[in-house]
This record gives structure tokens, sequence and C-alpha cells, in this order.
């Protein structure tokens, strides 16, 4: 059975309590692999419900996308009726890609003006050189 990492930072008004993290026994519904093992435990209607629930959060996400889409001089680029016309039976989730860690930096890093670039890296060999000069020698 693993485990899973719960992380709570809790303020009281404008006091820091603090960051506390523990980690919990997974309940065995975290451990199914399989939608079977997953309906056996809670039941059909209750994963059918989550499911349809995330399902609407993905598809209005989806159609505000399309709804908050504006041109350069700030008009609506879809109207009401074009998005009202589209067909959306045959809408399906699409998998959400992310980034790895070095795609996201590279990613910030084309954005920045060239001084600025060679700034950061300038600053990231630095950093790493000091790091590999800290390494213990055998």
């Amino acid at each position: 059975m693993g485990t899973i990492k719960v992380v709570s930072k809790k303020f009281a008004g404008n006091e820091d309590l603090g960051v506390r993290v523990l980690e919990f026994d997974k309940p065995d519904v975290l451990e199914c692999t399989t939608l079977d093992d997953l309906v056996a435990i809670q039941g059909e209607e209750y994963c059918l419900s989550q499911i349809l629930a995330q399902l609407k959060i993905q598809f209005r996400s989806h159609t505000r996308t399309k709804m908050d889409a504006v041109t350069e001089d700030g008009e609506f680029v879809n109207s009401d009726e074009t998005l009202l016309a589209l067909n959306f039976s045959e809408w399906k989730p699409e998998v959400r890609q992310r980034k790895s860690a070095f795609e996201k930096a590279m990613a910030i890093l084309g954005t920045l003006p060239p001084e600025e670039r060679e700034e950061a890296f300038a600053k990231f060999n630095e950093i790493n050189d000091s790091a590999v000069d800290e390494l213990p020698v055998d």
C-alpha cells in the first residue's frame, strides 16, 4: 500500500500558522487501477456522476476559450450566433499534455529579451559551476 502526502498552509487572519505536511496510507479507492475496481468500491452511480461532473467542467473550459478569444482590436473573434451554431455533439475532452520543467524553462527563456536571456544563462552557469565545485572528490 502506498502513501499520499497532504500539505496544509494555514493562515489565521494575517498570522501565518505554518505548513503542515502529513503522509497517510492510501485508502483502497486510491489504489484502483481499473474502472471496474473503482466501480466495485464506489458504485457505478457515484463513478458516473463524478466523471460527468468533470466532463462538464472540461466542456465549459473548452467553450469559454472560444468565447473569450479577442482580436488585436479588442473585438470578440466569435459572435454568440457563431458559437451557438457550432455542433458539439461529437466533442470529446483532450488529454492535457503537460510540459516538462525543461520545456517550461525554454518557453520562458524564449520570451526574454536577448540581454536578459544572456544574463539568465550566465547566472545558471554560475550556480552550476559552484555546485560542481562543492562535489566531493574521491
